[in-house]
């Protein structure tokens, strides 16, 4: 995010402020919604808002994210769930502009689907899972039905169940 920024401020310094901008609310918004167990569906999508739009700052039309949740009332879900779940798709993944990695994230009913194409970046170790196993580790501590994780030879899916507030 820092080196997007430098070349940002070269480049187009009223845009190199936009992102500035984005890039502080975002943090600040991860210091204040870390300290809780969970947060309501509608501030981790406004949250997630901010980092693709970030993510679309430093890879332009490489990386393409079609996000679909329209409904956040009445659900939560550990922080940062969303975010984790793109983050890991843009950094095990090759993506460029003649061939951009395609992420999605769907609600489908009382879960968000995430999904992405596997274009294992090159010379890359085999991923380490930690970033899943978290996830995984806070839901069960919420009591909450753990992520269902789904991948082949061309597809990586995650089904997050959302806690629905009754």
């Amino acid at each position: 995010s820092f080196n997007t920024l430098i070349g940002l401020i070269e480049e187009n310094p009223a845009k190199g402020i936009t992102f500035t901008e984005k890039l502080t609310d975002f943090y600040r918004t991860i210091l204040e919604v870390g300290k809780n167990d969970l947060i309501p569906l509608a501030e981790e999508v406004r949250l997630l808002k901010t980092y693709i739009h970030l993510i679309k700052e430093r890879f332009g039309e490489q990386v393409r994210i079609d996000l679909d949740i329209p409904n956040t009332t009445n659900y939560t879900l550990p922080p940062l769930t969303l975010q984790l779940l793109i983050e890991n798709a843009v950094k095990h993944n090759v993506a460029s502009t003649k061939n951009p990695l395609y992420i999605s994230a769907i609600q489908t009913g009382d879960a968000i689907v995430i999904s992405n194409e596997k274009k294992p970046k090159y010379g890359e170790s085999k991923s380490t899972g930690i970033g899943l196993e978290n996830i995984k580790k806070r839901h069960t501590l919420n009591n909450l039905k753990p992520p269902l994780i789904e991948q082949s030879d061309n597809h990586f899916l995650v089904t997050i169940y959302l806690n629905k507030i009754t």
